[in-house]
């Protein structure tokens, strides 16, 4: 039963009641963190001052290299924004690309990693772009301010620009949860290929040569609380965006794959879907979420799926993305009082059943694409996350 401090202070012993602090703790917990109970103590919300900056790195283009870019010791990282731009000519007119959105992918294997870090986050700017429209309700990264594509087939010179958000913690009354401590003696850096003329065009057969292009990347981040006497953020739990492609081959009919388990708490999973070698979702009949074989989270036709996204984010997904989304559960976007989340420590399987409608032209290409979003428990031994 609770009781509230007035209530306690009536009907417990002096020497059980806990001595509730202005920052919800107790002294034995305000001892345990190093902070002085005799004083005023923060909350992280009370204390934290966010801090933003653009154009903090600056990584120059080379087609096909890799690059890496040490962060700097710099408060608790919240967010990173990148702006690539790039001068792409297209050769001769009547070229194709395999898929438009692939022909996004200008930058591959992107990593957040530290030598310590058995939790990275990887994903590929492609994906990352389609995670933007997941975000923040209504954002279309495609028609934000500046964004220029080049045209597959008609012969010129296009400036490519394109401005993504990269989100290391969650965000609303989440704020503090994933924040990297760059504070540390820990050494951080983003990590990524560039591409080259295939990556893009895939099995197309457009002809084009890159000119010069950057990476530009702005921080968003919180002061490090160093000296206040303030109750830090929980830095062993991390949060984790990460890309698998599970299906290389899709069949008519179920198809099945797991979430690997025991693992972290699933907090979003956006499939793509390619099925005759370009994103499509009018052939995806079913996608299906279960547990042990008994516990059916979501079972939705396809098309009520995506209309459910339209609904919750306020614009359609790109063509043949769908989103199981198991976090937002407030009436704000990228908010979540934890209703939804799957801890994937509870089960021995979570699989996802992807049925392809009978009739789909499924040709020689076809798979799943997978982006999770995850919460890592880092104090768990490196099997279970």
């Amino acid at each position: 039963m609770a009781l509230t401090a007035a209530e306690a202070a009536t009907t417990l012993p002096g020497g059980l009641m806990p001595a509730v602090l202005p920052g919800g703790i107790t002294a034995q917990q305000a001892a345990a963190m190093g902070l002085d109970s005799s004083k005023q103590i923060y909350t992280t919300r009370q204390a934290a001052a966010r801090r933003k900056k653009s154009q903090v790195y600056t990584v120059p283009f080379a087609a096909g290299l890799p690059f890496n870019v040490p962060l700097r010791h710099v408060g608790y990282l919240s967010q990173l924004t990148l702006k690539f731009t790039l001068a792409i000519t297209v050769t001769g007119n009547g070229g194709t690309v395999a898929d438009v959105q692939d022909a996004e992918n200008y930058i591959k294997g992107m990593q957040l990693v530290s030598p310590s870090s058995n939790a990275p986050h990887i994903i590929d700017l492609e994906n990352l772009i389609a995670q933007n429209y997941r975000n923040r309700a209504g954002v279309n990264p495609r028609s934000a301010p500046g964004y220029a594509f080049w045209t597959p087939g008609t012969a010129g010179t296009y400036n490519v620009l394109v401005r993504v958000r990269w989100p290391i913690a969650l965000r609303g009354r989440n704020f503090a949860t994933g924040m990297i401590p760059r504070n540390s003696q820990q050494e951080w850096s983003l990590t990524g290929t560039f591409c080259q003329a295939s990556d893009l065009v895939g099995t197309g057969n457009a002809v084009v040569t890159f000119g010069a292009g950057t990476l530009e990347i702005a921080e968003e981040w919180y002061d490090a609380m160093t000296g206040l006497n303030a109750i830090p953020p929980d830095f062993l739990v991390g949060t984790r965006l990460r890309q698998f492609t599970p299906k290389q081959s899709l069949g008519i009919g179920d198809n099945q794959y797991s979430y690997p388990t025991p693992g972290p708490t699933l907090l979003d999973a956006l499939h793509h879907v390619y099925i005759n070698g370009v994103s499509d979702h009018v052939d995806v009949a079913k996608f299906k979420l279960e547990a042990d074989g008994e516990y059916p989270f979501y079972d939705d036709t396809g098309s009520d799926l995506r209309d459910d996204n339209a609904q919750e984010l306020q614009q359609q997904l790109p063509t043949g993305w769908f989103l199981h989304n198991l976090f937002d559960d407030t009436q704000v976007v990228g908010e979540s009082l934890g209703r939804d989340q799957i801890d994937a420590t509870l089960y021995s399987q979570l699989l996802f059943i992807l049925n392809i409608a009978q009739g789909a032209t499924l040709g020689t290409a076809q798979k799943c694409v997978d982006v999770y979003r995850e919460l890592v428990d880092l104090e768990l031994p490196p099997a279970t996350r």
